[in-house]
């Protein structure tokens, strides 16, 4: 009875051991993803910030376009 009762017990004990092995896994890719999300994150902002920055310079060359033309008129 107590070798069935110990088997059951280390049957259980190997379980919990694979769970935590396959949590810890998860935990790095998760941990990897993250990562690589920021990554992404901060070059999608450079790019936005790039962009704008040629919106601006534009407006400023068109108001100055604009300006060129009235005084032609």
């Amino acid at each position: 009875m107590a070798i069935k009762n110990w088997n059951k017990f280390r049957k259980a004990e190997m379980k919990l051991k694979n769970v935590l092995a396959k949590g810890r896994e998860w935990n790095k890719k998760a941990r990897e993803h993250i990562e690589e999300l920021k990554i992404l994150k901060s070059e999608r902002r450079e790019k936005f910030d790039e962009l704008s920055s040629l919106r601006e310079e534009k407006r400023k060359l068109l108001d100055v376009l604009n300006s060129l033309k009235r005084r032609r008129e």
